[in-house]
């Protein structure tokens, strides 16, 4: 697996709250000079700092952006970190930065995969079949399958809206 951390300058109870909800137990905040608490995370892993990606984007994470093997950056990034970074997110900070990059790692990886509701998007999945992608589809049933079927579609806007379309295609 990846282990993950959050060093940040700024102190919030939302951070340790969303790194909780996200199961990222590394977390360092009011670290003005990121380099000892990324020393002491090393220290605590046992990971070389080339081993090692980051995602910055002021010249703050400079020192850190300048040691890791993986160095990332948002299109809003400093100049200078644009410069520096191995890699300019798409998807901006806040909106999607860092699960690109998960998605990314992960494909590099060879262990990213699509998971589908049975019988949403039935051609969507025989064209990821198809194509050799990893996927795992979910069969809800038991007793838990309409919670679990709600909870999937508040994840995200867009799971109602195929969910709909899915029931209104069938013929």
């Amino acid at each position: 697996g990846v282990q993950t951390a959050i060093i940040s300058a700024r102190q919030s109870p939302i951070v340790v709250r969303r790194a909780a909800d996200l199961g990222i137990s590394h977390v360092f905040q009011g670290q003005h000079d990121k380099r000892i608490a990324f020393a002491e995370l090393l220290a605590k892993t046992g990971v070389a700092a080339e081993e090692c990606g980051y995602i910055g984007d002021d010249v703050i994470d400079l020192p850190l952006l300048t040691r890791v093997g993986f160095a990332v950056t948002v299109p809003s990034g400093h100049p200078e970190v644009q410069h520096r970074a191995h890699y300019v997110t798409k998807n901006p900070g806040g909106r999607g930065a860092v699960r690109e990059v998960c998605d990314l790692v992960m494909r590099a990886q060879g262990t990213y995969e699509y998971q589908m509701l049975y019988g949403i998007r039935p051609e969507e999945q025989k064209r990821l079949a198809a194509s050799g992608e990893r996927m795992r589809v979910y069969v809800p049933y038991g007793q838990e399958w309409y919670g679990y079927l709600m909870r999937r579609l508040a994840e995200r806007p867009q799971n109602l809206s195929f969910f709909v379309k899915s029931l209104i295609s069938k013929k």
